[in-house]
């Protein structure tokens, strides 16, 4: 016979072949979630990660992306807090910081103090009835504008300043200036009333204006001390 043709490989050794090559697979639990996941076992060699599920991998994926780009943010915003001495540092899409309740009251105590000027500051009792007044801020009694400006300030600076000892030095220091105008119109119209003849002078009084020019500026002074002890 002539030479023999090689010998087919037996069955029994592709099946071998096959299996080596092939990866080797396990069902197993996911350690999160506890559905069960198809592994391979070079996954759940020494030093990998817990077995977890496709999901589960692409949860913590998507978790991993948003605690880094927080940590980049915080970083950012550090950064800038720190060229600019330390005020707060707004980012853009970033949430506005929320108002102290000092700043809240405040704000309350300058617009009283606004309105007050256009409140009655001098009140007349018509003895046929009715009663006239008048505001801080019509014919000779302009002084009225002063507390507008004060009343204005407060408010603002309450509303859009960071928090800094310098602000709150400043709240100080209008609130004293408008009690303290205040009680000089209040001592200047009393005195005013003062000088109209006896017999009609009980039908004239100091309007509800100039008090609620000082209740504004007792108000806002509140705020400024409620800011200095940190509320």
């Amino acid at each position: 016979m002539g030479e023999k043709d090689e010998m087919a490989e037996p069955s029994w050794m592709r099946d071998v072949d096959d299996a080596v090559e092939q990866p080797r697979t396990m069902i197993i639990m996911c350690k999160r979630c506890g559905q069960a996941t198809k592994h391979e076992l070079t996954e759940l060699a020494p030093g990998k990660s817990e077995a977890r599920c496709l999901r589960c991998r692409e949860l913590d994926a998507e978790a991993s992306k948003i605690v880094e780009a927080q940590r980049r943010q915080q970083e950012i915003e550090a950064r800038a807090r720190a060229q600019l001495g330390g005020a707060p540092v707004q980012l853009p899409g970033a949430s506005a910081p929320k108002r102290s309740t000092a700043s809240i009251v405040v704000i309350v105590g300058g617009a009283i103090v606004a309105l007050s000027a256009f409140l009655p500051w001098i009140t007349v009792v018509n003895p046929f009835g009715g009663e006239m007044s008048k505001s801080g801020v019509e014919g000779n009694m302009s002084d009225g504008w002063f507390f507008v400006a004060i009343g204005v300030g407060l408010a603002i600076s309450a509303a859009t300043s960071p928090k800094s000892k310098g602000i709150t030095i400043f709240w100080v220091v209008l609130a004293l200036a408008a009690a303290g105008l205040g009680v000089l119109e209040m001592t200047s119209i009393q005195q005013h009333i003062d000088t109209i003849d006896s017999e009609i002078r009980h039908l004239a009084s100091v309007g509800v204006g100039i008090y609620a020019s000082i209740a504004g500026a007792v108000t806002a002074l509140v705020g400024a001390t409620m800011r200095g002890a940190g509320k």
